[in-house]
Formats: C-alpha cells, structure tokens, sequence
C-alpha cells in the first residue's frame, strides 16, 4: 500500500503474473505491470522513489523489475541475486534507495540514479 492510504499492489500469480495497481478513493483497477516471473512463491512488491513514482518487484528470474507507477513502462531490469526475489523495500528516507531479499540467501541494498 502506498504512504498515503490511496494505491494498493496485488500480485497475481495465476496463469499470467502481474501486479494490479487498485486506486483505493475511486476503487477501481487503474494499472497493470507485467514482465516478472512468479508462478510457485509468493513475491512482495512495493513503491519506492520520489513522491512513490515507482513500481519495485522481485521475481523466480532472479532479477528485479522496476516499472513507472503512472505509465507503466518498464524501466530497468536489475540483476544481482543468483536465485529467486522473493521481497525488496524502498527506503523510508532515502528514494532513491531499496533493499531486496532472495532465495540465495543474500539481501542486496540497490542505489539508483533518479527514474522517472
């Protein structure tokens, strides 16, 4: 869920993955995000840059995608883990910062340059 209340994130594993993006004030459906493996685990998402801007998800590939909140492109596919992204988590204070966590047994801490 974002900072403040109003979007939400749903991963959705079965036959295509993808992580809906819900606007919470108008309940709808206003996104979609797609390119990421995630058939057998579960596989935490979470928003991270300036003003929330960007879509941040590990998957089975190993890689970390990171997509534009409001448009949807993709924007980067970081690799760094040798297994499955199972979790990463933007930096409460810095946005340009995120953690993830893998099946590898490593947590890598990411510092990016600013996306939009």
């Amino acid at each position: 869920m974002s900072k403040d209340g109003r979007y939400l994130l749903s991963n959705i594993s079965f036959k295509s993955p993808r992580l809906d993006l819900w606007d919470l004030n108008r309940k709808e459906l206003i996104g979609r995000f797609r390119g990421h493996k995630q058939e057998h685990c579960i596989i935490r998402s979470c928003f991270g840059g300036i003003n929330e801007n960007l879509v941040v998800c590990g998957s089975e590939d190993s890689q970390i995608y990171i997509w534009n909140r409001e448009k949807g492109d993709l924007l980067a596919k970081l690799e760094g883990h040798t297994s499955l992204v199972n979790a990463v988590h933007w930096s409460p204070v810095d946005p340009y910062l995120f953690a993830s966590a893998s099946d590898d047994q490593t947590v890598r801490i990411w510092g990016l340059e600013e996306m939009e």
